[in-house]
């Protein structure tokens, strides 16, 4: 289990985009802290659902790199599913995946002013 102390360290040594930031703000204040990646990018005033899931995708690899940390989650094929990091999904019944944050990110955000 990520703790919220080691989220707050990676977050606090990573040097995180405009981008990064405003995903992260807007999945936190995003109802229940859930949200899919077309609504994510909505809010961020991206392209795409695939603009989004990029960068946060990427983001979650800096996050596990940051903390030496493997995902929980992998893909059917094998390749580590890095967003599992920062939340846990599922497919909603509209088919879409939905991204609900770890509440111990949410926290660190709170305590570096990042919320």
């Amino acid at each position: 289990m990520i703790t919220v102390e080691n989220y707050k360290k990676a977050l606090e040594k990573m040097a995180l985009s405009d981008n990064e930031v405003a995903i992260l703000r807007a999945h936190y204040r995003a109802p229940d802290r859930r949200i899919t990646m077309g609504k994510l990018a909505e809010e961020v005033g991206l392209k795409n659902y695939s603009v989004s899931n990029l960068i946060y995708g990427k983001l979650a690899h800096k996050l596990c790199d940051q903390m030496n940390a493997e995902p929980d989650d992998s893909f059917k094929d094998g390749r580590p599913f890095w967003l599992s990091i920062i939340a846990e999904a599922w497919e909603n019944k509209e088919g879409k995946y939905e991204f609900q944050m770890w509440p111990e990110l949410a926290e660190a955000m709170e305590e570096l002013s990042l919320a």
